[in-house]
Formats: structure tokens, sequence, C-alpha cells
């Protein structure tokens, strides 16, 4: 199954992982979707095996993705 993903914003920390649109958080590296999750009580993403992006915080920590520019070289 193939899904294509417009991408919207970039977390700032780790740019690999992209938001789309319509809220959904996946890694441009490996093509998967990221799960919603809870950690202790807290509901975030987890970014990496360490760090956990809590849903609050989300807005803080993205930014719009930069626009790629045609080069023919």
């Amino acid at each position: 199954m193939y899904l294509k993903l417009k991408a919207k914003w970039q977390v700032k920390s780790h740019p690999h992982i992209k938001l789309t649109s319509n809220r959904k958080a996946y890694n441009e590296k490996t093509g998967r979707l990221k799960k919603i999750t809870t950690n202790g009580g807290s509901i975030g993403i987890w970014l990496d095996n360490k760090t956990f992006l809590v849903k609050s915080k989300l807005k803080e920590n993205i930014e719009l993705e930069p626009k790629k520019e045609y080069c023919p070289f």
C-alpha cells in the first residue's frame, strides 16, 4: 500500500518527522506514520527512541517546511 502525503510542517529538532495539514505525522526516512501515544499520562509522539514530544508543546517545536528550489544541475 502506498500513501502520498503532502508535508506542511516539520519538527525543528528532527527535520525528517513531517506533519501534514490534516494532522498526520510521519517519518520521511521510512515513510511510516507516527502514532499518537501516551507516556506516563502525557499524550504525544515518539520522535526517536529517547525523545518524546508532548502534544501540548507541539506548536512550539514545529516550523513550516522550507520550499525546495529547482536546480537543473
